[in-house]
């Protein structure tokens, strides 16, 4: 959201200008903000990064209320932007950090002392991926990817993986999960006769007594009409190492994303690798499960890597690409590597210490 500041700004200054902003730390070294940092390198002369970390979430050892100077669990820092008239040369970037194990206290006393031009900055230049700090030198462009946009739109066979999909995002979590089967199909039914009733009529006074999103009001707008099937009802990881019992229907779940073209009823247990997002606050981790996963099952709306899709007539297929298991029969010169083994082959170099200290 601070971004918008950022670029609101950036558009106000023109040619010549300073903006300064006291912010979330994320756009310092965050995955998701190298497009962020790219447009800083593009659009100024100069810039002038004070961080003064503490992030609850990535030091457990610190806390918010005495080492962060709000007293939040988000990292803060503090930037200057300034852009000249001309620029010839590349954006020249500053960085300097404060001790993340410093109390608040300490931190306030640095920062009222320090002038700007007596702060002792580390010059940055940023790598290839627009990091500016926590910059790698490894060969993880060259790596095999796991998943690409193109290849899950059919446009093209490099990635190992045809189709990839976030977690069910229910938007009533409270109506179509539960730990009880018997208490699940109570509550949709009830709440597929309330949707019924007040599509035939608008006044029903109990329309409210359900959770309604724009979603579900443009199925009413519809006429879309709605009856329970308990064939609906699946095993969900709704967290980690816990399961529950969820109602699994595209005009009650908020976005169900690529779900439709991954569970079958037929057999409706299907194993996924399940990986968080880019803005994920943790370190990288990883999940495996054989059902439907919820969408904050891992940070950052993570993407589900299914063993198996359905067909076109609806039959289970592997998710692979034939490029991929190309790549392992070459590699390894044994054409006996089937797709079902790359699954637990990517599983485990998913969960291998050494691979993810060299690429984290």
């Amino acid at each position: 959201m601070y971004t918008r500041f950022y670029r609101w700004s950036m558009d106000r200054i023109e040619n010549r200008g300073i903006i300064g902003f006291v912010t979330n730390r994320s756009f310092i070294d965050g995955r998701a903000f190298d497009g962020f940092r790219k447009i800083i390198e593009n659009d100024f002369s100069h810039c002038y990064v004070v961080d003064t970390q503490s992030d609850v979430r990535t030091n457990p050892k610190i806390a918010g209320t005495t080492h962060n100077v709000f007293g939040i669990q988000t990292g803060v820092a503090i930037m200057f932007l300034i852009k000249g008239d001309k620029r010839s040369e590349a954006c020249k970037i500053y960085y300097s950090s404060l001790p993340d194990e410093w109390r608040k206290e300490e931190k306030y006393s640095w920062l009222r002392e320090k002038q700007i031009e007596k702060i002792e900055f580390e010059k940055i230049t940023p790598d290839s991926k627009h990091n500016w700090i926590n910059q790698s030198d490894n060969d993880f462009e060259e790596l095999i990817p796991l998943i690409d946009k193109n290849v899950k739109a059919g446009k093209s066979e490099k990635a190992i993986f045809k189709l990839y999909s976030r977690g069910v995002a229910s938007q009533r979590d409270e109506w179509v999960y539960d730990f009880s089967k018997e208490s699940l199909q109570t509550k949709v039914k009830y709440l597929i006769d309330v949707y019924q009733k007040t599509l035939a009529n608008s006044d029903y006074p109990e329309k409210y007594s359900i959770k309604w999103d724009r979603e579900l009001t443009k199925y009413l707008e519809r006429r879309i009409q709605k009856e329970f099937d308990p064939n609906q009802i699946l095993i969900s990881s709704y967290r980690p190492y816990l399961k529950q019992y969820f109602y699994f229907d595209k005009h009650l779940n908020g976005m169900t994303y690529q779900w439709f073209d991954i569970i079958s009823k037929d057999q409706p247990d299907l194993l996924n690798i399940c990986i968080p997002g880019l803005s994920s606050p943790k370190e990288f981790h990883v999940l495996a499960t054989n059902s439907i996963i919820d969408l904050n099952a891992l940070p950052a709306g993570g993407q589900n890597l299914p063993l198996f899709k359905r067909g076109q007539n609806n039959e289970l297929i592997e998710n692979f690409t034939n490029w991929g298991l190309n790549q392992f029969t070459k590699h390894y010169n044994d054409q006996s590597i089937t797709k079902k083994d790359i699954f637990h082959y990517v599983y485990a170099v998913l969960h291998n210490p050494a691979y993810r200290k060299k690429y984290e």
